[in-house]
């Protein structure tokens, strides 16, 4: 069993951003990122890395996505569902951090 890392992916993708810069250093420093990049023309990633990098993808999402993609078993493909899935996550967060940035400044603090 892989020892978690990194927090998992949270059901409802907040933390989308983070989660997937883990993943891809995790993945990359095992020399496994190739089983989830876009493929390359006549290179097919073996077995190996293909079930490695699905495992480790895995270990790391909440139950209740693994549950949902269950039947998936190329990480490529479940790297692209969640990235479709989430990857708005990082407007809708820029955007509000942005907004509380703005918030703060204008405030008037009074320090006694």
């Amino acid at each position: 069993m892989v020892a978690k890392e990194f927090e998992q992916l949270a059901l409802d993708g907040h933390n989308y951003p983070t989660w997937a810069v883990d993943v891809k250093v995790s993945l990359s420093s095992r020399g496994l990122y190739r089983a989830v990049a876009p493929p390359q023309e006549g290179v097919a990633p073996l077995d190996q890395y293909v079930f490695s990098a699905l495992y480790i993808i895995r270990s790391h999402i909440h139950p209740d996505l693994k549950a949902e993609y269950l039947l998936e078993e190329n990480p490529q493909k479940l790297w692209t569902s969640l990235k479709k899935r989430y990857e708005q996550q990082k407007t809708l967060i820029l955007l509000a951090a942005n907004y509380e940035w703005t918030q703060l400044r204008l405030q008037d603090f009074n320090c006694k």
